[in-house]
């Protein structure tokens, strides 16, 4: 019987050091995955504007260019300054509105926390996710998506030291009763 119990030891301790040492490790940390880089978040923020109403509606595609980026204070956050052109004036959706046919110039000010866009301003006016005129604009990052990712890292890296300590515990063991037996 203990004989038994020691080669199911065994067997799981091969087996974890295995999945350790052949990459597996990547498989205990997937739950927390590493947040997109300064180049990831530009591209969110691109794809986020393009896919904006207003950008949509009459934004002139070779017009769009990155002008600014700007690293904010908590980690994975930065401010992307893009500026664009539309054929007409105004912001959103102007389906069936009455508008003056001239080039009009943009400036979008987007934010991006741990890959997500937590804030959209074009022309310091236009809140670009609530599809409104904002009255003043005092914006500051939330930091709840970067609570969150911290907590999922830090979640990752306790399960990865729970996992060294039983097997450290059990090779502890092992040894003992292999001790006691000489």
């Amino acid at each position: 019987m203990k004989k038994n119990i020691a080669i199911g030891i065994c067997i799981f301790l091969i087996f974890t050091l295995a999945l350790l040492f052949n990459n597996g490790w990547k498989i205990l940390v997937a739950q927390s995955p590493m947040p997109p880089d300064q180049k990831k978040s530009r591209e969110i923020a691109e794809e986020y504007l393009l896919n904006s109403l207003t950008f949509r509606f009459d934004g002139i595609e070779d017009s769009l260019k990155l002008v600014d980026t700007n690293t904010l204070k908590c980690p994975y956050c930065w401010e992307f300054v893009f500026e664009f052109q539309c054929r007409h004036a105004g912001y959103g959706n102007r389906t069936g509105m009455m508008l003056a046919q001239v080039i009009t110039p943009h400036t979008a000010r987007i934010i991006v926390e741990y890959g997500r866009v937590t804030s959209a301003i074009m022309d310091k006016k236009w809140d670009m996710m609530a599809q409104k005129m904002i009255a003043n604009l005092s914006y500051k990052p939330s930091g709840v998506s970067i609570a969150y990712h911290e907590k999922a890292l830090i979640a990752g890296t306790i399960a990865m030291i729970a996992l060294i300590l039983i097997v450290g515990v059990i090779v502890f063991i092992l040894v003992l009763k292999k001790r006691r037996r000489r």
